[in-house]
C-alpha cells in the first residue's frame, strides 16, 4: 500500500464518529495511564534503585528490576497500540469491519493494561 492509499483510507475511517472517538479514548487512556504509572513509580523507587515489576498471588514478588526498566512496559503498550491503530486506519478502505474491530480491540486491550499499571503502582507505593 502506498502512502497516498493509506492516507485516503485513514481519512475515510476518521470520518466515522465511532472510530474517531474510540481512537481518541484509547489515546487518552494510554497517555493518562502511562503518565500516572511513570510519575508514581519514579517517585516510589526504592533507595537502592529497584522497583517491583511483577507480583504473583502464589509466589509473591517475583520480579525486581533496576528503576530504568519502568520505561519498558509503557513503551511496549504504546508501540502495540500505535501499530494496531496504524493497521486499522490503513485497512479501512478494503475492510471497514476489520478496521473497526482493530480499533475496538486496541481500546479493550488498554483496559487490562491500565489495571496492571495501577496495581504495580499500588505494590511499589
Amino acid at each position: 500500500m502506498t502512502l497516498e492509499g493509506w492516507l485516503y483510507s485513514a481519512r475515510r475511517a476518521w470520518q466515522r464518529p465511532l472510530l474517531k472517538w474510540t481512537t481518541v479514548a484509547t489515546g487518552l487512556l494510554v497517555v493518562a495511564s502511562t503518565l500516572f504509572f511513570l510519575w508514581n513509580m519514579i517517585l516510589a523507587r526504592q533507595q537502592n534503585g529497584t522497583v517491583i515489576l511483577h507480583y504473583n498471588i502464589y509466589l509473591g514478588i517475583d520480579e525486581v528490576r533496576p528503576w530504568w526498566w519502568l520505561f519498558f512496559l509503557p513503551a511496549i503498550w504504546i508501540v502495540l497500540t500505535v501499530v494496531d491503530l496504524f493497521l486499522a486506519y490503513g485497512s479501512y478502505q478494503h475492510d471497514p469491519q476489520f478496521a473497526g474491530s482493530l480499533v475496538f480491540l486496541a481500546f479493550l486491550f488498554s483496559l487490562p493494561c491500565m489495571g496492571a499499571f495501577y496495581y504495580l503502582v499500588r505494590m511499589n507505593v
